[in-house]
Parts: structure tokens; C-alpha cells; sequence
């Protein structure tokens, strides 16, 4: 039987380190090469961030909070292993600081270096145990490690800590469907949602939940927000068009199909599934499994060279 794939979207998940405003003073002390950083960081100018807080270290070369902020602009911009000797540093100059394990753990979760992230976590959290982020981004090095009872413990914690969270119930939803108890996965994307009526990812993957639940309707209703939100949500209009192939209302799924690959060109999947539907209204499907082969998707393969000849 031919399967149709579903997509999630797991996109910020993460909670990372909040810059706030300041003003720069005039001087050249290091406090104020430090606020001019801070204030670049907050507008994402991470490269004149990293300039002023190397001129604060310059100056101060024990100044523990600088080399923190310096390794978070460097994370923004990929340079993770200068970001972790940043992290490295400020925790040489101050042994007791959560924010730069906490900092130093989401940069290894960036190099997929998942047990190193706990591990700082970890530290994090033995630190500061009412550290809400800390418990979310452990939970996600959890869940990416297949670990997803301890992910739910974590995002649990962090519930618990502030109920008002939306990442870490969009997070343990997450790990909830990856466990297949898709019911209390839908509880968490409800709340997430609840919280924040304009979270995109948690309409979509609410959505999956329901498809996997046979509620088709439901799932398109929710796919229906999410493209609203996001008119150019290419995974969205790919699901959409697989709860209507599971209504057979293959002409529908294939309108979405389409959608999502005029969005994505080498969107591997929405060939795939538009295949299968072409194939189930017995449409010319050769050219979609073809490309889904090209793309990349093996087992296509096998259906594109014994079905088309």
C-alpha cells in the first residue's frame, strides 16, 4: 500500500536568551562598550553586538557576562564552536552562572550534540531549579534523542513552573504524537493555541493529530487556520491535501498538492502524495513519482520503475 507522508513543523521550539534594550552611556568603560552590545543584540545586529562586547573584554577580560552575550551573538549567526569557547570562558571566570550552561546547552543542541546540551542543562537546572527554559530545551534534547517519557517529565516541570508556557505545551504535544497518544497531544496543542491564538506550527501539527485520529475535518480545520495565519505554509497545504485524500476528495488534495509545491519546488512529499492521488483517479501519475525518485525519496523509486514503464 502506498503511504502518504505528513509534516511536522517543528520550528521554534526553542527558548533562547532575551536581550533587553538599553541605552549606551558615553564613556569608554566596558559597561558601556557592554549596553552598546546588548542594544545591538536586541535589534539583530549580531556582528557590531560581537565587536562591542570584544572591546568590553578588551577592557575587562574577566567581565564573566560579556563573553556570555558575545557566545550568544556568535550563535546567531552559526559560529557555534567560537560561541562555545565564549561559554567555555565566562564559565572559567564564574562556575555558578546558569545562563552560561543554559546558553553554552542550546549551541550544542545546534551542533546536535544532544547529551552535551543535557548535560549543561542539567548544570542549568541544578543552578537555578525554577529555570523554566532550561526544562523546555532539555526536553526537546530528550524528545531529538528519542527519549520522549523524559521529555514529557520535562516539559511537566516546566508546565508546572509557569502553566502559562506556550512552547513547552506545543513541545510536549509533540512528544506526545511521537508516542502515539495523539488525544493528549491535541490536549497540548489546544493550549498552546489557547495562549497564543496565532501559533501556526500548533494549528498545523494539531491538525496531524487529528488526521491520525481519523477526525479528517477537524484536521482541515485546522489547516484552515494555519494558512490563513500563513498564507505560504507550504507543509500545511501538503496535509490539507492529505486528510482530503483520506476523504477521497483526491481533486481537493491535489489543488493543495500543487499549492505546496508551487511554494516548495523540491517538495519531495507533496510529489509523492499528489502520485498517489493522480493514481487514485487514474490520472497520469509518472511524471510525480519520477520527480519524488529524483528527489530523493527511495522507496518512490520502486513504484516509479515497476508501475512506470
Amino acid at each position: 500500500m502506498k503511504k502518504l507522508i505528513l509534516l511536522f513543523s517543528l520550528a521554534f521550539c526553542l527558548c533562547g536568551c532575551n536581550s533587553e534594550q538599553n541605552t549606551p552611556k558615553k564613556g569608554l568603560s566596558p559597561k558601556t562598550y557592554y549596553e552598546s552590545g546588548d542594544e545591538n543584540l536586541f535589534q539583530g545586529e549580531n556582528q557590531l553586538a560581537i565587536q562591542d562586547y570584544s572591546k568590553a573584554i578588551k577592557l575587562n577580560p574577566e567581565y564573566a557576562d560579556a563573553f556570555i552575550n558575545r557566545g550568544f551573538a556568535q550563535n546567531n549567526i552559526g559560529s557555534y564552536q567560537l560561541a562555545i569557547q565564549d561559554y567555555d570562558t565566562a564559565i572559567k571566570l564564574n562556575s555558578n552562572h546558569p545562563l552560561a550552561y543554559y546558553n553554552r546547552g542550546l549551541t550544542y543542541y545546534n551542533l546536535v550534540k544532544y547529551q552535551l546540551a543535557i548535560q549543561d542543562y542539567n548544570t542549568a537546572i541544578k543552578l537555578n531549579p525554577d529555570y523554566v527554559d532550561a526544562y523546555n530545551n532539555r526536553g526537546l534534547a530528550h524528545n531529538n534523542s528519542g527519549n520522549y517519557q523524559l521529555a514529557i517529565n520535562d516539559y511537566n516541570s516546566a508546565v508546572k513552573l509557569n502553566p502559562n508556557h506556550p512552547l513547552a505545551n506545543y513541545n510536549r504535544g509533540l512528544s506526545y504524537y511521537n508516542l502515539g497518544k495523539y488525544q493528549l497531544a491535541i490536549k497540548d496543542y489546544t493550549s498552546a493555541i489557547k495562549l497564543n491564538p496565532s501559533y501556526v506550527n500548533a494549528h498545523n501539527n494539531r491538525g496531524l493529530a487529528h488526521n491520525n485520529s481519523g477526525n479528517y475535518q477537524d484536521a482541515i480545520n485546522d489547516y484552515n487556520t494555519a494558512i490563513k495565519l500563513n498564507p505560504d505554509y507550504a507543509d500545511a497545504y501538503n496535509n490539507r491535501g492529505l486528510a482530503y485524500s483520506n476523504l477521497n476528495k483526491h481533486q481537493l488534495a491535489i489543488k493543495d498538492y500543487n499549492t505546496a509545491i508551487r511554494l516548495n519546488p523540491n517538495y519531495v512529499f507533496a510529489y509523492r502524495n499528489r502520485g498517489i492521488s493522480k493514481e487514485k483517479l487514474e490520472k497520469d501519475y509518472c511524471d510525480d513519482y519520477k520527480q519524488a525518485c529524483k528527489l530523493g525519496d527511495k522507496e518512490v523509486c520502486s513504484w516509479f520503475s515497476s508501475d512506470c514503464k
